[in-house]
């Protein structure tokens, strides 16, 4: 009898034995089987997300070149808007003085080498009218080349010996004029000066001149002196209301001739940027 239970018993620990070996087995199963499907699913997703890494780079760099284009194309529209701007300003200004060297008293028989201004009147009503004009203009200067007569608006003190003709403006004007032997090559070319600064406000200016020729030979400048910083105020509050931008105009040797920045006008604080 003791030895059938011992048996019975050996034969149960037997079967719950291969019981647990044959859940173990299907455990391993099912890991491998868990593996195996992970490992499918992380193939699918890379293979899914590739494609899409690929399109996003691509587009990425087309945005930058669109981006990179609309940012160059809006720079050389706002370069040449402002250049047009400045060329009108100027050109309006020269347009002025050819206008008044077009008047009839030039071209009549009633002027002589001893002409002064004193003797046509109109001369003075002209250089006011156009001084009152145009906000930049600081002063309007006009000079008969052999009596050399002067006249300037607002009224200049100038010593006793002051030689109008002798003027780094005058010369320039009649430069032009007298260019090409009074064959009128140079006809409606304007002097433009450097920058300086004006003794009376102390202010950034350039000077404008224009000979007045009779018979092919120069008989009269008349110049205007500039505001830089006026014409740079009219540039950057045309600029601020179309598109709020800034900008730094210098001339040929870097100087600053306006700016956004008004410290900077008449220095040399380009080469900064």
């Amino acid at each position: 009898m003791k030895k059938t239970k011992v048996k019975d018993i050996f034969s149960n620990f037997r079967k719950i034995n291969n019981v647990t070996n044959k859940f173990n087995l299907n455990k391993g199963k099912v890991k491998k089987s868990k593996g195996l499907h992970f490992k499918l699913l992380q193939s699918m997703f890379l293979i899914s997300i590739i494609p899409i890494i690929i399109i996003c780079s691509v587009a990425f760099i087309k945005i930058n070149d669109i981006t990179n284009s609309n940012f160059k194309s809006s720079s050389t529209a706002s370069t040449l808007g402002t250049k047009k701007l400045l060329d009108s300003e100027f050109e309006s200004i020269i347009n002025i003085l050819i206008s008044f060297s077009k008047k009839d008293i030039f071209k009549s028989g009633n002027l002589s080498p001893k002409s002064t201004i004193e003797e046509f009147p109109e001369i003075k009503n002209d250089l006011k009218l156009i001084k009152e004009s145009n906000g930049a203009i600081l002063s309007i200067d006009f000079a008969f080349d052999k009596s050399k007569s002067y006249y300037s608006y607002p009224e200049k003190t100038v010593s006793s010996d002051f030689n109008p003709t002798a003027t780094t403006a005058y010369k320039g004007g009649a430069g032009f004029a007298n260019a090409g032997n009074g064959s009128g090559v140079y006809e409606g070319i304007a002097y433009i000066s450097n920058i300086y600064k004006s003794p009376v406000t102390n202010t950034d200016c350039v000077a404008i001149s224009y000979g007045i020729l009779k018979d092919k030979k120069c008989v009269g400048v008349i110049s205007v002196d500039l505001d830089l910083n006026a014409i740079s105020k009219t540039l950057t509050n045309i600029l601020d209301a179309d598109n709020n931008s800034e900008f730094i105009l210098c001339d040929i040797e870097g100087q600053v001739i306006a700016s956004t920045n008004e410290k900077i006008i008449g220095t040399k604080a380009v080469s900064e940027y």
